[in-house]
């Protein structure tokens, strides 16, 4: 897949064209960034504009809305990867990915150029480039890091490049997950210089 260019200052504009769905409601609204989804979108756009690969590692708290903004963000790039750590969890995102894209075509596991699997499937993204790839829950992949190795490398390491992994602040954090939270050199890891943000509602 030949990588298409991103502007940055699109996508501010993208992302305030997009509509949500309330979950208490149902009914679709406007997406207005919280505190904890500015920080993230803020990160994307300094490391766009320092022409750095933008590599995010979050922890947060329930209900701050990182999912939605991380597809969003996904959404915005086009040619993007999308892990979940279930099948359940995967298909409330391609609803939600739906419902922001509605133009564009869907399959099983498509939403327009945007794949989506579950974590069970090890080595996913192998044979394909993308632009950004969104792998939450990653506390939870029960393959841990040689999963997680095999899909990033699905997203070449250069400027305009987006990878966020996301876990939750539990009692239980898998040690290798841990350690890329602790560890401020994750670099000879992963490869590239990784920001760390915790995301809560306080932000």
């Amino acid at each position: 897949m030949e990588l298409t260019k991103v502007d940055v200052d699109t996508l501010r504009p993208f992302l305030s064209g997009l509509k949500v769905r309330n979950r208490f409601s149902g009914e679709e609204i406007p997406l207005v960034l919280n505190s904890a989804q500015e920080r993230v979108v803020r990160r994307v756009e300094e490391a766009f504009r320092a022409e750095e690969p933008c590599r995010l590692l979050l922890l947060r708290d329930r209900q701050v809305g990182q999912s939605t903004i991380c597809l969003a963000i996904m959404a915005w790039l086009k040619q993007a990867l999308v892990v979940a750590c279930d099948g359940d969890t995967l298909d409330n995102y391609a609803v939600t990915l739906r419902n922001m894209l509605p133009h564009r075509a869907t399959a099983h596991n498509r939403v327009g150029e945007i794949e989506m699997f579950a974590s069970k499937y090890l080595g996913i993204g192998r044979e394909q480039t993308y632009r950004g790839a969104y792998l939450s829950d990653v506390d939870t992949f029960s393959r841990g890091m040689l999963f997680t190795n095999l899909t990033l490398a699905a997203v070449p390491r250069i400027a305009g490049t987006v990878v966020i992994l996301s876990g939750r602040l539990r009692a239980e954090i898998p040690k290798w997950f841990l350690r890329q939270w602790e560890d401020s050199e994750i670099r000879a890891t992963l490869g590239a210089d990784w920001v760390r943000l915790y995301l809560d509602m306080g932000d």
